[in-house]
């Protein structure tokens, strides 16, 4: 007689992704993104279009989403980096460390926000312990922003609330790479940075960070940019299974 083994369970803090050929691939993918971006950038004819001003930090409150704020001494560590380049070119929109974070889900136009607060408070507790790490800098035509890999746990968890909220599951594209590698803006570009603006840019991709954990899950009314003046918090789920900063000052020094 056939017996039904029971599954296994997956330990929501592990560091890794869905195994170790996926992080693995998703290391060697996002470096090679990384690469790519930076050398099409560099190349010297560049059509330059007019863009929206996306980065308007007086923007009302119009967008509601999840996100998880990066620890102020990895968003600390970062604005450090952009700060140099601000001085270079201080025009586009610098984020500031405590606007520094990563989307966990958005919801669709149609979700109420009470559905919204009850559906991430439901997955919270699988949060707890949750990291991520720092792999690089990229760079968009709108943006720069540091590449972040996050664990099993976050991963979970996004395709749980998008399931929640009736999104569709990206298709693998360079998807495999952003399905598995996200970002967290640092600088929003109003008009094309120059080429000497790149080159002092470029020496920030090699940024590197060890795991560290997410402070808070956060449901959010906000803009493109998350203002300070603008973000009203709708709930606050701490997330950190430890709330030191010796634990988070580890984080810059390659700790696996």
């Amino acid at each position: 007689m056939r017996t039904n083994r029971p599954s296994r369970r997956i330990t929501v803090n592990r560091p890794g992704v869905c195994g170790p050929l996926a992080f693995a691939g998703a290391l060697v993918m996002a470096r090679v993104f990384l690469r790519v971006a930076w050398t099409i950038r560099a190349l010297p004819f560049r059509i330059t279009r007019p863009r929206r001003d996306e980065a308007n930090p007086l923007a009302p409150a119009s967008l509601v989403t999840t996100v998880l704020r990066l620890p102020p001494p990895i968003a600390c560590q970062l604005r450090a980096c952009t700060s140099e380049l601000e001085v270079l070119e201080p025009d586009h929109y610098y984020y500031p460390p405590e606007s520094m974070h990563v989307t966990l889900a958005a919801p669709g136009s149609t979700d109420d926000e009470r559905t919204v607060v009850a559906n991430v408070q439901a997955i919270a507790p699988r949060l707890v312990g949750a990291r991520a790490r720092v792999l690089g800098v990229g760079l968009t035509k709108r943006t720069l922003f540091a590449v972040i890999l996050p664990d099993q746990s976050l991963l979970a968890a996004r395709r749980s609330l998008r399931q929640d909220w009736g999104r569709p599951r990206r298709r693998p594209r360079p998807d495999l790479v952003f399905g598995l590698v996200w970002y967290a803006n640092l600088v929003r570009f109003r008009v094309d940075p120059s080429p000497q603006y790149l080159g002092r840019a470029r020496k920030a991709r090699s940024f590197r960070s060890g795991w560290f954990e997410l402070p808070a899950v956060e449901v959010v009314r906000t803009n493109k940019v998350m203002s300070s003046a603008a973000t009203v918090v709708l709930a606050k789920i701490v997330t950190a299974r430890v709330q030191r900063s010796a634990g988070l000052s580890r984080t810059g020094s390659g700790d696996n």
